[in-house]
């Protein structure tokens, strides 16, 4: 081996050594992140802070790879476009779901959708059973399950037919044959009169 030859190997060595210097700080750098984020954001819903975490972890990784990708010489416009159509075939391919994804968010804070609401939506009616990350679970009146993309409640205009101000209730009651049905009534109804004070 001559001179050159353990110039060349000498210096592939140090920038090997430098790149995993690199990678070991960024995955300091992330734990530290995540800590401190975890720290900070402790009143925030836990699933907004799982993902603000996974974005920013992904974001300092991409920085760190890029950083060790050019302590190696290798050349960075190639990788960058690679990288740049990459995130766009991705963004696209999966906009739909990104876009119930992100409708979720809205369904808790600015739009008046809960479990148990009755809800008519996109030519579909039905009782929630669920709200997941996705899509909005009905059941509807025959007993089918529905489930309606969370952007439907962003795009189309919906009904909660839930009333704010009071509750529907239904409770059944066994009359015997040998009493009045119209009597019975209107003592049920004098009796439930009596606590109208507490039902409004």
């Amino acid at each position: 081996m001559n001179f050159l030859e353990m110039m060349d190997l000498t210096v592939f060595l140090t920038r090997l050594a430098v790149v995993a210097g690199i990678l070991l700080v960024v995955f300091i750098i992330v734990r530290l992140l995540g800590t401190i984020l975890r720290r900070t954001l402790k009143a925030a819903p836990p699933l907004a802070v799982d993902q603000t975490i996974h974005w920013i972890s992904i974001s300092v990784w991409l920085v760190g790879i890029l950083l060790a990708v050019n302590q190696l010489g290798l050349n960075l416009d190639i990788l960058l476009l690679l990288m740049a159509l990459a995130g766009i075939a991705v963004v696209v391919a999966s906009r739909d779901l990104l876009t119930s994804f992100v409708s979720r968010y809205f369904l808790g804070t600015y739009i008046p959708v809960k479990k148990g609401d009755d809800v008519e939506v996109a030519g579909f009616r039905g009782k929630v059973i669920e709200i997941n990350h996705v899509a909005t679970v009905l059941l509807s009146g025959d007993g089918s399950v529905i489930t309606v993309p969370n952007s439907m409640f962003i795009k189309r205009v919906f009904t909660n037919r839930t009333s704010l101000a009071s509750q529907r209730i239904t409770i059944p009651v066994l009359v015997p044959a040998k009493l009045s049905l119209p009597k019975t009534e209107a003592e049920v109804l004098k009796a439930a009169y009596k606590y109208k004070a507490h039902l409004d």
